[in-house]
């Protein structure tokens, strides 16, 4: 793996070990923060290939409708997918995108720069007429394990003594996307308050007057948006909940 990948690779780890459930409590951290079951249809392999469709601004009639990139993580604050561009490195999110999950293409970039290396080497060591064998400790190396059992200590904890940065920045979070989902969090006294406040505001604005529906109409639909405002430290300073029309439902008479 690419040494500017480690990054994306340890965020994306992060993310899913906060859905593996724990041996020991049988819940996920994920569950035990947001309290509701995570979904886990939308995982995919890190670092397989994935072709991405151009955002609707770039595409053209003629021409490849998608660009090749590698799956690297998943996106904080939407549902979307990140992905790093195979042409220039670039970095995107994006929900529109076909997997290919047994092709690894930052495989073949790696052997391209150890095959560079080891070319490098060889040649260095050919001019060397006295070889220097390294010393190596013959202490037996234990692999540490990062699974279920990594969270132990995390879970386990007097959660009064967890600090709350270390809490948000350990857990990859998502904002609700849906009413039930936050009023069923359990930040759900937040978000209740949250909506409160956009319900007023859009009283107090007069947004719209109550009226009864027209025989034969139907109403337009709409749709709660929340979101979490972060301070520059990672800590929430702000729940927001904002009430929306869903546009395409509207039709002209």
């Amino acid at each position: 793996m690419p040494e500017n990948m480690w990054g994306e690779a340890v965020l994306s780890a992060c993310y899913i070990l906060n859905r593996v459930p724990h041996k020991k409590l049988d819940k996920t951290p994920y569950e035990l923060w947001k309290g509701y079951t995570p979904n886990l249809n939308f995982l995919k392999v890190w670092g397989c290939l994935a072709k991405v469709a151009y955002p609707e601004h770039r595409k053209t009639n003629i021409g490849t409708k998608t660009f090749d990139c590698a799956f690297i993580g998943y996106a904080q604050n939407s549902a979307a997918y990140r992905f790093m561009s195979l042409h220039d490195n670039s970095i995107c999110e994006s929900r529109d995108a076909e997997f290919f999950e047994l092709i690894f293409p930052l495989n073949k970039e790696l052997d391209n720069q150890i095959a560079s290396l080891n070319k490098f080497d060889s040649s260095s060591n050919s001019s060397m007429e006295n070889v220097v064998e390294i010393r190596r400790s013959k202490r037996q190396k234990t692999e540490r394990s990062f699974g279920p059992d990594f969270l132990t200590s995390f879970l386990t904890e007097d959660p009064n003594r967890i600090d709350e940065q270390f809490v948000s920045a350990f857990l990859v979070d998502e904002d609700p996307k849906t009413y039930v989902e936050a009023i069923t969090s359990i930040d759900s006294s937040f978000w209740k308050e949250a909506i409160k406040n956009e319900l007023d505001s859009i009283m107090t604005n007069h947004t719209w007057d109550l009226e009864d529906l027209p025989v034969g109409s139907k109403p337009i639909k709409c749709k709660w948006i929340f979101k979490k405002k972060i301070k520059p430290d990672g800590s929430i300073d702000k729940f927001k909940a904002r009430l929306v029309v869903v546009g395409y439902t509207q039709r002209r008479e």
